[in-house]
């Protein structure tokens, strides 16, 4: 067993590429200009249409890139700057500076760029490719990130002008070096101030906080987690943080490597080793974690569908198929191992990705963006019910118990009156103020993260047009207010008071995390639980 490729892995200076080739930037946006305009354009369609323009120019660009060298090197090189731009992500911004000045803004850039990187590179790996070099250097490093930064950019800006176009309506292109970076000016201030405050609101966190009371970490949910992953890949929650730490503490630690790269069932047999977790545990857990274009689940990846599950966001580890090229992992004294050389599939993992996919995995899971999951056999169900929990005795629940810490009487998943079926479906929460006099209709909706424009794109879609909860809840404010006597024969009969005509009602769509829909709606109010906290605490 041989750990030479781990050692000179580390003795790399991990500073991640940062450098942007503006000559490529030029040439792009000359290119994707639009024909008989010469300075300025103001047709959102033009303006649009530039941007997909620019979008499919760069792709094609990242793709003779990725052919310069062989696919096997680029992954691992890419998962190596994911880890640094990971590790800048987390950091103070003063302490960014110190590493890629003005470039700091640019982690997510990083993150997501060579996550796509790793995913096409492996999925090449498997299929027929030819390559002019073995592994990438500075200038092709920094030629890759320029055109991953430019496809980002570029397919932000045609989304959220696609998905705001109304609030974008004043939005104007300007022939510039900068014109791909700037993705539009909004020349109405009215606009443009609406349009910050929902890209700020993108980059919000509703869960990252300690005093958490709609955390997923709780343990009756814990427990059917754990027995979702026992019963199908054989290990728990607390196998996976075990081997997190005995794979930093026992394995990288000691040499000071940062990755782990080795033969797949080699690194099973040290991994077993070094943890005493059973082989059947630890195989079960990098099969889980680790992405394989092998698998039968794997589907190509498209960098504009961000809707995709089985893409490295949500594993920490990678599999490469290689029999060959060897050095394009290795050194070349490690590459000519013979446990290197008999091997046909190697693992790339770090114990901090492993970290970080710890802490995102549940929440992933009870929002329900692992669908990929929910193929195998006899998992829907679970998967189905971990969901339910979580939205229906965690959020639902917790919801109830802050208004109520609130002086609220709340009557909670009302379905039925009078033994009939409400007209407008299920009301999560009717909440009742007797001392104010004040009523509140509440629809609870545990709802992904969002973190782009594509995925505020899904939320608004879901709202309005595809799962329509703007009118499912419009249609139960409606009975609410047309209803009194209903609604009053229900409170006199789970907290037996008598409500008198006259209380004022007010409408909460509540979420789990920050929600763009906010700045869309006028009928209603919007807001995460957090929100709703302070509101409650201000009206006091």
């Amino acid at each position: 067993m041989s750990n030479s490729s781990i050692k000179e892995k580390s003795k790399k200076p991990f500073l991640p590429a940062s450098s942007i080739n503006y000559s490529t930037i030029c040439r792009v946006i000359t290119e994707a200009w639009p024909e008989g305009i010469v300075h300025e354009t103001s047709d959102l369609n033009q303006v649009k249409s530039f941007h997909n323009k620019s979008f499919d120019k760069l792709r094609a660009e990242f793709d003779s890139i990725l052919n310069r060298c062989h696919p096997a090197s680029w992954a691992l090189e890419a998962y190596r700057q994911i880890a640094v731009w990971t590790m800048i992500y987390h950091m103070p911004k003063s302490d960014v500076a110190k590493l890629v000045g003005e470039s700091s803004e640019l982690a997510p850039i990083g993150r997501y760029g060579w996550r796509y990187v790793t995913e096409k590179a492996i999925e090449k790996l498997n299929g027929k490719f030819t390559f002019k070099k073995l592994k990438p250097d500075e200038q092709d490093l920094n030629d890759m990130f320029t055109v991953l930064a430019g496809m980002i950019t570029s397919s932000e800006s045609s989304n959220f002008l696609h998905h705001l176009k109304d609030i974008l309506k004043s939005s104007y292109l300007v022939f510039s070096p900068s014109t791909i970076q700037d993705g539009f000016i909004i020349r109405d201030n009215k606009d443009r101030a609406l349009y910050k405050n929902i890209a700020s609101y993108l980059t919000s966190d509703g869960h990252s906080r300690s005093d958490n009371p709609i955390s997923p970490h709780n343990p009756v949910l814990l427990a059917k987690i754990d027995s979702f992953l026992s019963d199908n890949f054989k290990f728990t929650l607390e196998i996976a943080s075990k081997l997190s730490i005995d794979i930093l503490e026992k394995i990288c630690g000691p040499i000071s490597a940062e990755i782990l790269v080795q033969p797949y069932e080699e690194a099973i047999d040290f991994i077993v080793s070094a943890s005493g977790i059973s082989r059947e545990s630890v195989k079960g857990f990098l099969e889980f974690i680790a992405l394989n274009a092998s698998h039968p689940f794997y589907e190509p990846r498209d960098f504009l569908r961000k809707s995709q599950s089985v893409r490295l966001l949500n594993y920490c580890g990678i599999v490469l198929n290689l029999s060959d090229n060897l050095e394009a992992i290795y050194d070349d004294a490690t590459a000519s191992h013979v446990s290197i050389t008999s091997s046909k599939t190697h693992l790339i993992i770090s114990p901090t990705a492993i970290s970080e996919w710890l802490n995102t995995f549940i929440y992933k899971l009870v929002s329900g963006q692992r669908s990929d999951l929910k193929k195998y056999k006899g998992s829907a169900v679970e998967l189905a019910e971990i969901e339910r929990y979580y939205h229906e005795d965690i959020f639902e629940q917790e919801t109830k118990k802050l208004l109520e810490s609130n002086n609220y009487m709340c009557i909670i998943n009302l379905k039925k009156v009078n033994k009939k079926d409400l007209s407008c479906g299920e009301i999560d929460i009717i909440a009742f103020d007797r001392d104010a006099n004040a009523m509140l209709v509440i629809e609870c909706k545990n709802l992904a993260t969002i973190v782009d424009a594509r995925g505020m794109g899904q939320v608004i879609n879901d709202h309005f047009n595809q799962k329509k909860y703007h009118y499912k809840f419009l249609k139960k404010i409606d009975w609410v207010l047309n209803n009194y006597h209903s609604v009053a024969s229900v409170f006199k009969l789970q907290h037996g008071i008598d409500l008198k005509p006259g209380y004022s009602i007010n409408q909460i769509f509540v979420t789990s995390s920050p929600n763009v829909v906010k700045f869309l709606v006028s009928e209603y109010w919007v807001m995460t639980f957090f929100e709703l906290r302070a509101w409650l605490n201000k009206n006091k």
